[in-house]
């Protein structure tokens, strides 16, 4: 027995040897393998730099140039750099996990790179990568590799989409590649910036305190020059026309209208204006009134938290009406001649028959800006036939675009063609027009002409409210500021009141002080959502009124205000202007919406009417329930007809020309009418809006303001308190103790130490972060502790 266990000590102790050896020589083996691969590592970069940057390695290193170069194109010249930068970082400083990302990043950084280079280049006719490998042996393009990514995003998107997307994928990997520096770089500008700005905002208080406002004296021009438009020669008349199959005739008695027609497109020459001389004397009369306004203007812009001076909106404010002689005149003359229309509608003619579909032009009628042409088919033509051939019509007349509808109220199918030449409508056109002179309602304004040249007037009394859609430069701000423009030339303040709500900042400020503004214009897009919820307050408080005094609407309850003798106790109509719905919806969403949806509903018969505005007629903006309480909808020109559909549930808008024209849909039409929007340019606008400061008081709302400053300060505070609620942790000031004691910030310290949880201890250190006592996750690596023991206890002295 013991010689059985003797002999099996042996061969354990042989065993344990020669695992030993093996292990031993294992480690030799690794300890070999890991020299060679440096050793083999060093020479391949020394001979990437000898063969890029020299001629020493003759033909050996001609050879591996031009397969880098073949491979990954110009970039190919930094390779031995990286290589150089890896085995820096990997084996001298021995950071793996870092070394691993960095050269991840670098192989990345590499083929974008590669990509880039290639992208530049045209797409390339065939997919042939001995081109690609020949072109990166000459230096151009990216290779083989660069080339194999670049030429199916060419194929999408072209050299210019896959060019911008390189530049953005390049920029953002190098800014992971040096996170750390560019984190240091960022902190310290921000701190250099807000150091800027405190001190600056000291030095203009010291100003302000010292400096006194220095009037400005505007003086009126002594004539108002409107702008020189191209003079258009308008002489209509009959040219000598080839015969054709089609007897000519009947376009005579059509179009014989137009030549009694004068060349200007001025509606009305009998407007009894005001005199120049008459003008200027009133302005110099009241210039003392207008500097006061002009040198208070610029606190009124953006100054929501200035005490007003009046309260009431109800007080009397004396109003004199601008002059039209503000305005621009409208020099334009009506082009083309008759014998132009007379030979579009024959080819009209000409280009159906050789489709199949027999029908003549029975009417025309040219407008500022398109022609259309009245279709009567014959019998048994479909509609939808004709509006098949769309594209067809469009290319054999070379227009830019066309519409086909039927005309409401005849039996004839509308053709547009835009005319060669717009002319614009202006503003003066259509206010010293009888139509908007007799308009009984004071909430009328102009939107334009329609296709035979009438001035079309809305009014929100009937709309009541309308929803403006439009791709930015159709019309979109223009027809507001014609739509505020008619209000300033038609209603006094004591008649219709204003909240204009602009969260682009830079569209409604020139608006900021004119009389008729209850509040100054709202910029800031969570006291949008005040002056919203104000306006339901105001509509209910209203409705109380009307209940009380036995009526049924605003014009109810002010008729029985005149007949008691109580002028000042009448109630003036309300406009909510909103410019950029999309802004607002973005901020507050559902309490917009759902301020919008409540005053729509029910605000008619209180006198308050929204008009509201938005380059972005999408669902998410215009929703179902705000679609449902705005009937009336202008549409300007978009991109498509999704777009269209949302904002008119049709198509047409994505037709439009642009540069007002628009489709008019106001509330009770069966279709929307072509119309050309009314022009009016900034000069304009600030010529009027001088005048009316100058001739009027401005009276803000102080219980408007006040509201929309507890509304902000209530929103704050329950901020705040959530906020604190769910940062402060009780163990806080105990864990950072705890990592200032032990020069340590880890989770798991913090688990030993004060005996928590994982998810608490993680939660800490983020709260540590957030406060800026810890440096962020750098991996495994410990984080860095950023403020001393002294610090902490400075801090948690001036927190008590």
């Amino acid at each position: 027995m013991n010689k059985k266990k003797k002999s099996a000590k042996k061969v354990n102790t042989k065993s344990k040897t020669s695992s030993n050896r093996r292990k031993k020589s294992n480690g030799k083996n690794k300890a070999l393998k890991i020299i060679g691969f440096i050793v083999l590592y060093v020479i391949f970069t020394i001979f990437s730099f000898l063969s890029f940057y020299s001629n020493l390695l003759g033909g050996f290193g001609s050879g591996l140039k031009n397969i880098f170069l073949g491979l990954f194109g110009g970039v190919s010249y930094l390779l031995p750099f990286i290589f150089v930068y890896a085995f820096f970082y990997y084996f001298i400083k021995k950071k793996k996990k870092e070394g691993y990302t960095k050269l991840y990043l670098l192989s990345l950084i590499v083929l974008n790179v590669s990509t880039l280079l290639s992208s530049i280049l045209p797409k390339s006719e065939k997919f042939l990568i001995e081109e690609f490998y020949k072109n990166g042996t000459k230096g151009i393009g990216g290779g083989v590799i660069g080339s194999f990514i670049s030429e199916p995003l060419k194929s999408m998107m072209n050299s210019v989409g896959a060019t911008i997307l390189s530049v953005a994928l390049l920029i953002f990997l190098i800014i992971i590649f040096f996170y750390d520096q560019v984190s240091v770089l960022y902190a310290l500008i921000l701190n250099k910036i807000s150091e800027h700005l405190k001190q600056k905002e000291k030095d203009l208080q010291v100003k302000f305190k010292d400096k006194e406002i220095k009037k400005k004296e505007v003086e009126p021009k002594e004539s108002l020059k409107s702008k020189d438009l191209e003079e258009l020669s308008g002489a209509l008349v009959y040219d000598d026309e080839p015969e054709t199959e089609k007897s000519p005739d009947r376009f005579d008695e059509i179009l014989s209208s137009y030549e009694e027609e004068k060349e200007t497109l001025n509606i009305e020459d009998n407007v009894i204006l005001i005199e120049r001389t008459q003008l200027e004397q009133e302005l110099l009369n009241e210039k003392e009134n207008l500097d006061n306004i002009l040198s208070g203007e610029k606190n009124i812009i953006e100054n929501d938290g200035e005490t007003p001076a009046k309260k009431t909106i109800n007080r009397k404010i004396e109003y004199k009406f601008p002059s039209v002689e503000l305005l621009e005149d409208n020099k334009a003359v009506r082009t083309g001649g008759v014998g132009d229309l007379k030979e579009k509608a024959i080819k009209l003619e000409n280009i159906l028959e050789s489709f199949g579909v027999d029908a003549e032009v029975v009417n025309i009628e040219k407008g500022p800006s398109i022609t259309r042409f009245e279709l009567q088919p014959k019998s048994g033509v479909r509609i939808s036939k004709i509006q098949s051939l769309q594209d067809d019509i469009k290319m054999n007349l070379a227009a830019t675009s066309i519409r086909i509808s039927p005309i409401p109220g005849k039996t004839v199918v509308g053709i547009e063609i835009p005319n060669d030449k717009t002319t614009p409508v202006f503003i003066k056109d259509i206010i010293t027009s009888e139509q908007f002179k007799n308009h009984k309602s004071n909430i009328a304004f102009t939107v334009g002409m329609d296709i035979t040249g009438n001035p079309i007037i809305g009014d929100l009394a009937k709309m009541p409210h309308v929803l403006i859609a439009g791709a930015t430069g159709s019309g979109k701000s223009v027809c507001i500021n014609t739509l505020i423009t008619s209000i300033l030339y038609k209603a006094t303040p004591n008649e219709v009141k204003l909240i204009m709500i602009d969260p682009k900042v830079v569209e409604l400020g020139i608006y900021n002080g004119i009389p008729h503004l209850l509040i100054p214009v709202v910029t800031d897009p969570k006291k949008a959502a005040g002056a919203l919820n104000w306006a339901v307050m105001e509509m209910e408080n209203r409705y109380k009124l009307f209940a009380q005094a036995g009526v049924r609407n605003i014009e109810g309850y002010n008729n029985l205000c005149e007949e008691n003798g109580d002028e000042e106790g009448k109630l003036p109509k309300i406009v909510i202007i909103i410019d950029e719905l999309a802004d607002l919806m973005m901020v507050a969403s559902k309490e917009v919406e759902s301020y919008i949806c409540r005053i729509a509903q029910l605000a008619r018969a209180a006198g308050m009417h929204l008009v509201i505005a938005t380059q972005r007629p999408s669902v998410n903006v215009i929703t179902g329930l705000i679609k449902a309480n705005v009937p009336s909808r202008i549409a300007f020109a978009v991109t498509s007809q999704i777009d269209s559909r949302t904002i008119l549930d049709m198509g047409g808008a994505e037709k439009l020309l642009g540069k007002g024209d628009m489709l008019y849909y106001p509330s009770g039409e069966s279709k929307p009418m072509r119309v050309q929007g009314s022009l009016i340019v900034d000069k304009e606008v600030e010529r009027v809006v001088n005048v009316v400061k100058a001739n009027s008081e401005v009276i803000y709302n102080e219980d408007i303001l006040e509201h929309l400053e507890k509304e902000q300060t209530f929103e704050g505070d329950v901020k705040s308190k959530e906020e604190n609620a769910l940062d402060a942790d009780e163990m806080l000031p105990q864990a950072i103790e705890v990592i200032l004691d032990n020069n340590q910030a880890s989770v798991s310290l913090l688990q030993r130490k004060l005996k928590l949880g994982y998810s608490r201890a993680a939660r800490i250190v983020d709260q540590m972060e957030e406060r800026g006592i810890v440096g962020p996750s750098e991996g495994s690596k410990p984080r860095q502790i950023l403020i001393t023991k002294e610090q902490f206890y400075e801090m948690e002295f001036n927190n008590q």
